[in-house]
């Protein structure tokens, strides 16, 4: 069964789309990414449920889907960040704050995000599809310590910043070469994730 079928299973799904105002052409790759995510982030909360979760979606567009939906389904503190202003809105949805920023401003999304959730390991950053260098930014986030967990499916390739040898950039293709490159930044994780509806498919996991 496909993750749209099973996101229109459930019983916040009209509203969430609602809010959302997601582009209908665009509609089922999108709900596909959120819940491949959502997987993810569910699996730590449930596991740790002791814990006053926060989760950072970063690069989350305007529509904020992640966000919204995240807020739905788990009992969590949700801050969605993004470069454009808020063009929804989001007051009636619990737990969730929209933040305009810019994150390439290093320091500065760090002090930011630290007045905000303070140092607590209780912080999960997810992301769909960070173009180029902002999800080598978004990596070097969690390398400081500001989260214990992260989730990104990245997208358009950015620079190349380990050592990979030419014959596995060559087995791997572009796109997987990427994924490998923003794990290896991290001592990360990759795993496909088939039943996302776009080429861009991985996700790439701390451990």
């Amino acid at each position: 069964m496909s993750y749209v079928s099973d996101f229109m299973k459930l019983n916040c799904s009209s509203d969430v789309l609602d809010i959302c105002h997601i582009d209908k052409s665009r509609m089922n790759k999108e709900i596909s990414e959120t819940m491949g995510l959502y997987k993810q982030v569910k699996n730590i909360v449930i596991n740790k449920p002791y814990k006053d979760w926060i989760i950072l979606d970063i690069c989350s567009g305007a529509h904020c889907l992640n966000s919204v939906f995240i807020s739905h389904m788990l009992n969590v503190k949700v801050y969605a960040i993004d470069i454009e202003p808020c063009k929804r809105d989001f007051s009636s949805v619990r737990n969730m704050e929209y933040i305009q920023f810019d994150i390439m401003k290093f320091f500065k999304f760090l002090d930011m995000i630290r007045e905000k959730v303070g140092y607590d390991e209780n912080v999960i950053i997810v992301s769909s599809h960070p173009c180029r260098e902002l999800a080598h930014q978004i990596v070097n986030f969690h390398k400081t310590g500001l989260s214990e967990y992260m989730f990104i499916i990245p997208c358009c390739r950015g620079i190349i910043k380990n050592h990979i040898p030419q014959l596995v950039k060559d087995k791997l293709g572009r796109y997987l070469t990427w994924c490998y490159d923003l794990s290896l930044s991290r001592y990360g994780d990759l795993v496909r994730d088939k039943r996302i509806m776009s080429p861009c498919n991985v996700i790439v996991r701390s451990l």
